[in-house]
């Protein structure tokens, strides 16, 4: 699952009827069996209900408001953890997500269907919908699509982008959006733009490669960031070298980098050559005005006994 996934925020607020203004979500859904009838599984106003591609109906609802979704959706294995529906991004009361459809979805993720699964409060009940097929026979990585709510607490709106950020060659990616109606219903295709990065030569001065490093590609997105607003900000973060930035909403979007400092003295063996999960990360604040980047260098040797932040 992609880390920005790892919460979902309401964004009505506490005490606004009984949304949470953040759930936290675990890795992966239950899946229930047909004849699962307990209390806690039975459909209530959080249920929503679809098909697959292959025409399998996908029922998801929520169980607690700290617990993952409930899934009823009838497969060969529901115990089978690599071919069952994964939350991949969350942004205010949407959650967009995976929902494989063969078992080669265990090795790509091509063979998976997509669907926006949209909490209302209990007055309109849940909504749940299945994107158009996917732009590309390449697929998507869980790390390269985010979902980005366009509404407000302001608005009765309830559209949304997906966006993916496919990586071509060196410098040049695909954005793939698909954008919905104001009602929360997918647009029957998505729109596809080849973009190049701007000004690469800024990440190169900031954050060179040295030669010690296995990993010589220019970006590698290593989790999503929504930022919003007018344009539909969203950050793909490379943890080791720099987040490019992308207003999705814009007739002509365009890619802007945003290098990300060298790594600590200590950290500098790791640079890419180890997983930055290790030591850095990157969070954006709930009102999405500041973001926030961690860095932990050891001091104790591998693995540590002993860390200092630096923030």
């Amino acid at each position: 699952m992609a880390t920005a996934a790892a919460s979902m925020a309401s964004g009505s607020g506490e005490g606004k009827g009984d949304i949470p203004s953040v759930v936290l979500l675990e890795l992966w859904g239950h899946v229930a069996d047909d004849d699962d009838d307990d209390d806690d599984h039975r459909p209530d106003a959080t249920t929503a209900t679809s098909t697959t591609s292959t025409g399998l109906t996908i029922s998801p609802s929520r169980t607690s408001p700290s617990t993952a979704l409930v899934w009823r959706i009838w497969t060969p294995n529901p115990s089978d953890k690599f071919v069952a529906p994964t939350v991949v991004s969350a942004d205010a009361d949407l959650l967009l997500l995976r929902v494989p459809v063969d078992r080669l979805a265990r090795f790509h993720h091509c063979f998976s269907d997509y669907f926006v699964y949209k909490a209302h409060p209990h007055s309109e009940g849940a909504r749940l919908y299945r994107l158009p097929s996917r732009p590309s026979d390449r697929g998507f990585g869980d790390d390269n699509i985010a979902i980005l709510s366009c509404g407000n607490d302001d608005s009765s709106s309830s559209s949304y982008a997906v966006a993916v950020l496919q990586p071509w060659y060196h410098v040049d990616f695909r954005l793939h959006l698909c954008r919905s109606t104001s009602d929360g219903k997918p647009g029957s295709s998505w729109i596809s733009h080849q973009l190049t990065v701007e000004e690469p030569l800024m990440r190169r001065t900031v954050c060179p490669v040295p030669d010690s490093a296995l990993r010589r590609i220019f970006h590698t997105t290593t989790k999503v960031i929504t930022l919003g607003g007018a344009k539909g900000t969203v950050g793909w973060v490379d943890l080791w070298r720099g987040i490019l930035l992308c207003d999705v909403l814009e007739d002509s979007p365009k890619l802007r980098d945003m290098p990300l400092p060298l790594p600590a003295r200590v950290n500098w063996p790791l640079f890419l050559n180890r997983c930055p999960y290790y030591c850095r990360d990157i969070v954006v604040s709930q009102s999405r005005d500041t973001i926030k980047y961690v860095e932990m260098e050891f001091t104790n040797g591998w693995p540590p006994s002993d860390f200092e932040a630096r923030i």
